[in-house]
């Protein structure tokens, strides 16, 4: 009895201690985030948390984002090595935590502002990532004005149309980018906006004014919103939607929504001055008027200008069309007439006997041919002088980066495939030439020269097994998707 008394008083009195701890580690975690409030450049003595893959809390005040960090051993940070036809390449991939606010989908983008890289997700929810991906913060934006109460209550509900094609599935935020202002950094994110009155979406973009530690000056103000979609395939199908920001002019890709008289009825939007519909445009930031640049787009996904002033962008065609175009003032591009695929279930393209009434149509600079599902581009600059001034093109169906050597604005010597294993959606650059991805697992992959293995000039032999280029993957239906 002594013995049970004895071993009952010692437990009672490693319990009280346990408490204790833990009350003193609470008050002690409440002290210092209050501190941090108070001083929001100060970063917190590292406090454990239960998940060693979560990120902890690092600042939180009302002028600053609510950051993590990245424990120091990385443990949810594989490093890979990459083999290419030039350049050695190291591969960080950082999952985005559920902490930082943005999931996975299909859509959202990255903008990198001086080297701090702000991501949005497919339903418009921010995170800023710093010290490639050391430090991850929950940007606390106000909601994008895209009625999302009102289209829970009234939208149609998603159907399938296809195996595999799932429509009306809801908001998708297709890119983001930002402008240095006398009064701070304007945010501009481009997505799909539910209109109450007629039950449908419109394709809009949106601006909104931080400061430098990226917290909000106002409310969002929309610079364009596109004609409604007069069709039973609303939200984001093959809505284009990619932005670049030149000077006072914001050039943007407006998708025809599968609008081309084989999917559904249509009077051939593309091809008519009177529609947005399968445009790139030039809208002027000051006086929110538009302009059409080119026409007979199907779905662009990719924009960018190169350090020569050329313009390019990706599109996603049918079965076998995906591809890359030389953006200039007036050209016509001929979708949904011509095309270089087909139906995604027979041998032919139905619009092909269409008459195109004298019109002249303009070839891309090149076609993938199966279709990767392009997305995003880049022209390479201060990574590597192998790699400078060509051109990266993401994919999301083929899982790979395509590195593009021109000759010229309009030739393309070869495109080189670099499996990379997941659907990438965007991409930017460090100020050290550091290439960053963002995919739609909701993650930034980190790509750099592997500068040892690079001097030490040895490859690795046998090579790896590209999955890209020793494996033909099946053709899959997508209609344009995103």
């Amino acid at each position: 009895m002594t013995n049970i008394r004895a071993i009952t008083g010692w437990s009672a009195l490693a319990l009280l201690l346990v408490a204790v701890s833990f009350a003193a580690g609470a008050l002690w975690r409440h002290k210092a985030i209050i501190d941090a409030a108070k001083n929001p450049d100060r970063v917190l003595p590292h406090v454990p948390t239960p998940s060693a893959t979560a990120a902890r809390v690092e600042i939180a005040s009302s002028t600053a984002p609510l950051e993590f960090q990245s424990p120091r051993n990385r443990p949810f940070r594989p490093r890979e090595t990459l083999d290419t036809a030039l350049l050695p390449l190291l591969k960080d991939t950082v999952p985005l935590p559920v902490e930082a606010g943005v999931g996975p989908g299909s859509g959202g983008g990255l903008v990198v502002v001086d080297d701090a890289i702000i991501v949005v997700d497919q339903s418009g929810k921010f995170a800023v990532v710093r010290d490639k991906g050391d430090r991850i913060g929950k940007l606390a934006l106000p909601d994008l004005p895209n009625n999302a109460a009102e289209y829970a209550k009234q939208a149609a509900p998603p159907r399938e149309i296809a195996p595999g094609v799932t429509i009306n599935t809801g908001f998708v935020v297709h890119d983001v980018d930002f402008r240095r202002e006398a009064a701070g950094i304007r945010l501009l994110v481009s997505y799909e906006k539910f209109l109450p009155e007629l039950k449908t979406t419109a394709l809009t973009v949106s601006a909104i004014l931080l400061n430098e530690v990226f917290a909000p000056l106002g409310a969002w103000e929309d610079i364009y919103r596109g004609q409604p979609l007069q069709t039973e395939w609303y939200s984001g199908i093959a809505g284009g939607g990619r932005m670049l920001i030149r000077g006072d002019k914001l050039l943007l890709t407006v998708g025809d929504y599968n609008q081309d008289n084989v999917f559904m009825n249509s009077r051939l939007e593309s091809q008519s001055p009177e529609s947005d519909f399968g445009k790139v445009l030039s809208i002027d930031l000051r006086t929110k008027a538009r302009t059409i640049v080119s026409s007979g787009h199907r779905n662009p996904q990719g924009l960018t200008v190169t350090s020569s002033g050329t313009i390019y962008s990706t599109e996603h065609g049918p079965r076998g069309g995906d591809l890359l175009t030389r953006i200039v003032p007036g050209t016509n591009f001929g979708w949904p007439i011509v095309t270089l695929g087909t139906h995604y279930w027979s041998y032919q393209w139905p619009n092909r006997n269409v008459d195109t009434a004298g019109k002249t149509f303009t070839s891309p600079t090149y076609a993938w041919v199966p279709s990767i599902g392009a997305s995003n581009l880049i022209e390479v600059a201060g990574f590597d002088r192998a790699w400078d001034k060509d051109l990266l093109v993401e994919s999301l169906k083929a899982k790979s980066l395509y590195r593009i050597r021109l000759d010229g604005e309009n030739r393309v010597v070869y495109s080189e495939p670099i499996w990379i294993g997941e659907r990438l959606r965007d991409i930017g650059s460090l100020s050290d030439g550091t290439l960053v991805l963002f995919t739609d697992s909701a993650k930034l992959i980190f790509l750099s020269v592997d500068a040892a293995k690079l001097a030490a000039n040895k490859r690795e032999w046998p090579l790896p097994i590209n999955p890209q280029t020793e494996i033909n993957t099946p053709q899959t239906a997508c209609v344009g998707c995103p």
